[in-house]
């Protein structure tokens, strides 16, 4: 990276940086969680995204530090997106948003049987899966708001009407009150 033209490949390992990490992700991560999509069971694609998210992000981490000599001269140099932000868009690019729908829908239910008593949730792995929306997209909320916020507020809504009124009909005044606090 320090040697002139024609011996200089810091561009060449710019690159090359993004395409290891597009190919890794669509052809490993992508494909293990299209797999767990077709087990039809939310909670193992919500782990398995949770897993590959941790894993990316240490795999990013040290990528970084390796190449942080790019980093530093040749992006800034060059007005290119830092390594970290390169790694975060192609996660985003090759297994979020292909996926966005899909996981949505499973955080959705996997709250919903919760709620119900069906199950319990890991709410660490919640929490850091509701923030991707957020991450992925640089800091932007609107997708977040698109995608999970209103469909969760509207589910929240529905259910509590629903167990509202199935309190109303049940319970006396005091004890509707009660769960109702």
């Amino acid at each position: 990276c320090i040697q002139k033209s024609p011996y200089c490949y810091t561009s060449q390992l710019y690159d090359k940086f993004g395409e290891v990490f597009e190919s890794y992700l669509r052809d490993h991560v992508r494909a293990s969680l299209e797999v767990r999509l077709t087990s039809g069971d939310p909670l193992s694609l919500l782990r398995e995204l949770h897993r590959r998210w941790l894993d990316h992000r240490l795999m990013r981490k040290w990528m970084f530090d390796f190449f942080k000599y790019i980093d530093r001269f040749f992006v800034r140099r060059h007005n290119k997106r830092p390594l970290q932000e390169v790694a975060t868009i192609k996660f985003a690019e090759c297994v979020f948003t292909p996926l966005r729908s899909h996981i949505s829908q499973a955080l959705l239910e996997s709250i919903r049987k919760e709620r119900i008593g069906e199950r319990d949730i890991d709410r660490a792995m919640l929490r850091d899966l509701i923030s991707l929306y957020i991450e992925l997209n640089l800091g932007s909320t609107r997708q977040y708001v698109t995608d999970f916020e209103q469909p969760f507020l509207a589910a929240t809504r529905e259910f509590y009407s629903r167990q509202a009124a199935a309190w109303i009909e049940t319970d006396s005044a005091t004890e509707f009150l009660k769960k109702c606090e």
